[in-house]
């Protein structure tokens, strides 16, 4: 029996019907890749949301880096009332069900967006550099902030009792109440950058965090508990900020931005304008905003229509101005000198005085009084009740100022290593000395109350250390011992959460490097030797001994009753350390070249130098089992030098000046040769090992800095398994366990917390 042609015809497109539909649910416009969600319902699972809520979208997906084709898992975690996903795997690609599964079949690294939303409103998330293909991958899950002691203070603004100030990577909160006796109350979580600006709206604190951060939002609603709700990144350097009412006025290296920030926890752009010139900082009255640049101008902009603004006019003032506060019809503008202008009429502001003196970094305004933070020439006040002749009121030169901020009498300091400077400024007519503490040198640089009544010479009447300027770090049992040019902290991490100094030493200028063993401290010092501390009791140190080395000591290493220093262009020195309090030298050793490291392993000392630009330095061994006499045994030379290293058995991870990281094979130390080199590791500068990986620090001058894990789990074949992003400088490493201890010159002493157990163990990235 013959099928009619008609009933044929209808047959077959309907077959092809079904079959496009069903090609169009497969792929729902995902050309570059695969989608499997075959066994999807996305209907009945959107009516499982909560009605009502907002929506907060958000996702996991599984695995996240792997050889193509790299099929991926996609798990939807929004909340709220929505009823439409979309899904775009940034390759190409988009998806509008629940839990799709993708392939990526190009290697790349992508970032994965999702969308959900109703009829009135949406939420998306953004995750960047999320997936990687063939590629190394920049694993956040694999690390967590666990704490952080000190910092340098840069930036200050006050309101009521509480200071609120810069400290490194993260917002602190300052109970000033007491000027006598100032504490500390709360930090934010760890931030993307330094703090650069605060502003303080509402509930709210608004930071300009440089480039990695853009703007951050902060609820300091209780100010034991800051909690960040929103950011917004223009991915240039942010640098200043103010808000009025609900809307935000941010600077970065091109110009402004103009935010609507009526929702704190989602900003939204609104316009901007871009000069294309690094701008420093703005004001804003009404709607007319200020703004000083590189380009050395005071820029008057209109932001009547924030959608729309324009520049008004501006002023050639010179002097790289660096900050700027309108008050009423005068605009005081920090620079080279300290210049008013009469800006009434914005579109004619005229220039009526300006007073040479040192160059200002911030600038502001209180009770007809002007309050410059000079940088390392200090703080000075001018009384400007009459803005066509200010006059020099008094100034405090002990310390740095970076930025300030007045709150009645009191004026609040950003002095970075030496913290944040309270500076009585209630009656400047006539000063005179009452005491003076130099925190610098003491250990207690932080959070000082200054009696300067009498400006000159100010009494200090409290100080809230805030610890910076670490160098290097050793962690032994519950405590970690960090020494900074001036001395050694020692301080409680048996809850890592909940750290507390327990005590600090005094020590000669020069602190570069510690190694704790056996309840004794052996301090590399680069102008005086080697220091011997007694730390038995951590709540009482004392130093016991001190051996003097005429030259640089850069670092140290001990094995049993022996200490050997990498002694700069005196080469080793190998010291007997049996009675501290009386070192005594065995031997040396003099290469003739710059002995940045030493690592001890059984009868050998392994030795970082310097690189000189010829083949006659980097990894040289040295047989030390005669210490009285040591000898040469062989030298991997490099032109670059090395500057840092960790030896394991019979490897050398050895980090090499501006070059990379190399795995050296010592097995035969006469005749070192090279396992791999690491070239893209360019800016590696520090190098520690523990369990199966070699952890290896480096600074870019560009990117985030970072943690790079290399699996050694089998020496003769290593390979970079993930990458962990620190948003900190770094002098000095420890890692303990899942724990880093970084001891950065800037931000401190920050721990840190990695899951090991869950990274690669196969090499991956690594094709034929």
């Amino acid at each position: 029996m013959k099928t009619p042609k008609t009933v044929y015809r209808i047959g077959v497109l309907s077959i092809l019907l079904c079959t496009v539909i069903l090609m169009l649910l497969i792929f729902n416009g995902d050309l570059p890749g695969t989608v499997l969600a075959m066994n999807q319902d996305p209907l009945r699972r959107l009516d499982d949301v909560a009605s009502g809520e907002v929506i907060q979208a958000d996702f996991s997906a599984s695995p996240r880096y792997g050889q193509s084709p790299l099929s991926v898992t996609f798990a939807n975690h929004t909340s709220g009332d929505f009823d439409t996903l979309l899904w775009d795997f940034g390759d190409g690609s988009t998806y509008s069900f629940w839990d799709p599964t993708h392939t990526y079949t190009a290697s790349g690294v992508y970032t994965v967006t999702l969308t959900a939303s109703n009829a009135t409103s949406q939420d998306t998330v953004s995750k960047e550099s999320y997936i990687c293909v063939d590629t190394l991958c920049a694993d956040s899950d694999l690390l967590s902030y666990v704490n952080h002691f000190g910092g340098n203070v840069t930036a200050v603004a006050v309101r009521d009792h509480y200071a609120y100030i810069g400290q490194g990577h993260w917002l602190t909160i300052v109970d000033v109440s007491d000027p006598l006796s100032p504490y500390i109350v709360s930090s934010s979580d760890l931030l993307p950058d330094e703090v650069e600006d605060i502003v303080l709206n509402g509930d709210y604190a608004y930071l300009a965090n440089g480039y990695d951060g853009g703007l951050r939002i902060i609820d300091i609603s209780d100010p034991r508990h800051p909690t960040e709700v929103g950011s917004f990144q223009t991915h240039l350097t942010v640098r200043g900020v103010q808000v009025v009412d609900s809307t935000a006025y941010i600077v970065d290296s091109e110009g402004l931005h103009i935010l609507d920030v009526s929702d704190p926890t989602s900003p939204v752009e609104l316009g901007s304008y871009l000069t294309g010139w690094r701008t420093y900082n703005v004001d804003v009255v009404g709607t007319t905003v200020f703004m000083v640049d590189k380009a050395n101008y005071l820029r008057i902009v209109d932001a009547t229509d924030p959608a729309n603004p324009f520049e008004i006019t501006y002023v050639a003032g010179g002097g790289e101005p660096r900050d700027v506060d309108v008050v009423g019809d005068y605009a005081y503008v920090a620079s080279k000198t300290l210049r008013i202008y009469d800006v009434k009429d914005p579109s004619h502001p005229l220039q009526i005085a300006s007073v040479a003196g040192n160059p200002a970094a911030a600038i502001t305004f209180s009770d007809n009084k002007v309050y410059l933070a000079l940088g390392s020439f200090g703080f000075r006040v001018y009384d400007v009740s009459n803005p066509f002749h200010p006059t020099d009121l008094g100034y405090y030169d002990d310390i740095y100022a970076g930025d300030v901020a007045v709150w009645g009498d009191i004026a609040y300091v950003a002095a970075h290593s030496d913290g944040l400077t309270l500076l009585d400024v209630g009656d400047l007519r006539r000063p005179s000395q009452l005491d003076l503490w130099d925190t610098s040198e003491r250990g207690n640089a932080g959070l000082s109350a200054l009696d300067v009544d009498k400006l000159v010479q100010p009494r200090e009447l409290s100080t809230l250390a805030t610890q910076s300027d670490i160098q290097d770090v050793d962690v032994v049992g519950e405590y970690a011992y960090m020494v900074k040019l001036t001395g050694m902290y020692i301080v409680d991490i048996h809850i890592p959460s909940q750290l507390e100094q327990v005590s600090f030493l005094e020590l000669p200028h020069g602190n570069v490097a510690i190694k704790v063993q056996d309840g004794i401290a052996y301090i590399a010092n680069r102008s005086s030797g080697l220091h011997f501390i007694d730390v038995n009791e951590p709540t009482k140190p004392f130093e016991i001994g001190v051996s003097e080395i005429p030259s640089y000591a850069h670092n140290l290493d001990l094995v049993g009753d022996v200490a050997y220093v990498a002694a700069g262009w005196e080469g080793l020195y190998i010291l007997d350390v049996s009675d501290p309090s009386h070192p005594s030298e065995i031997g040396r050793y003099e290469p003739a070249t710059l002995v940045y490291d030493v690592d001890v392993s059984g009868d050998v000392a392994y030795l970082a130098e310097e690189g000189g630009g010829n083949d006659e330095y980097g990894l040289r061994m040295v047989d030390i089992s005669n210490p009285a006499n040591p000898i040469e045994l062989g030298v991997y030379p490099s032109r670059w030098g090395v500057v840092d290293i960790a030896v394991v058995g019979e490897t050398a991870y050895s980090v090499f000046d501006f070059a990379g990281f190399g795995v050296i094979d010592v097995t035969d130390p006469v005749k070192p040769t090279q396992i791999r080199f690491f070239e893209t590791l360019a800016g590696a500068i520090r190098v520690a090992t523990e369990g199966d990986f070699a952890y290896v620090l480096v600074e870019d001058e560009y990117d985030p800095n970072s943690v790079r894990l290399i699996n050694i789990s089998s020496p003769s074949n290593p390979y970079e398994s993930t990458f962990l992003r620190i948003p900190t400088g770094v002098n000095g490493l420890r890692v303990k366990g899942d724990l880093i201890y970084i001891a950065s010159g800037y931000d401190g002493l920050v721990i840190l917390s990695h899951d090991s157990s869950r990274v690669n163990y196969l090499p991956l990235f690594l094709k034929p």
